[in-house]
């Protein structure tokens, strides 16, 4: 064994004994020896793989199946505009209070989902309720810009 090693014995005492090291070493318990040979490559023989076809591989235009992603669930936040304000405002506000938000009366809404904007809409009320009309739908492509 080479001087800087520690036998199996000694990691076991440092182990056993935190902040203490063996004071000096003890004889191999059983040495761990790594050999390795030169490998000539003329003697190598190599095959090439034939891997088989995938099982379930589509041919170009058919249709994905994602039905098994239809009962994930999402978090769909319908958000009417933003504002910033000290928190002296916020404790102040009261029922009544008025908020003004960045977005003018009658601009679209912005649906999120997952905190990720996939549409614009506007609101509606319905049965008493409001609801969104989905006016716009987000393009792949402007989705990459807003993940910028």
């Amino acid at each position: 064994m080479a001087e800087n090693e520690l036998s199996k014995h000694d990691v076991d005492a440092l182990f056993d004994a935190p902040g203490k090291r063996p004071t000096e070493p003890t004889a191999p318990s059983s040495p761990v020896t790594v050999m390795s040979s030169p490998v000539d490559k003329e003697q190598v023989d190599t095959q090439p793989v034939e891997l088989p076809q995938l099982a379930g591989r589509r041919e170009a235009g058919e249709a994905r199946n994602i039905d098994f992603l239809l009962d994930v669930p999402v978090t769909v936040t319908v958000e009417l505009g933003r504002t910033a304000m000290v928190i002296r405002d916020a404790l102040n506000l009261a029922s009544g209070s008025v908020i003004e938000l960045n977005k003018l009366a009658g601009e679209p809404v912005d649906m999120l989902i997952n905190n990720k904007l996939v549409a614009r809409g506007e609101v509606v009320v319905v049965n008493e309720s409001f609801g969104v009309k989905v006016v716009d739908i987000i393009s792949p492509e402007e989705r990459l810009q807003n993940l910028k």
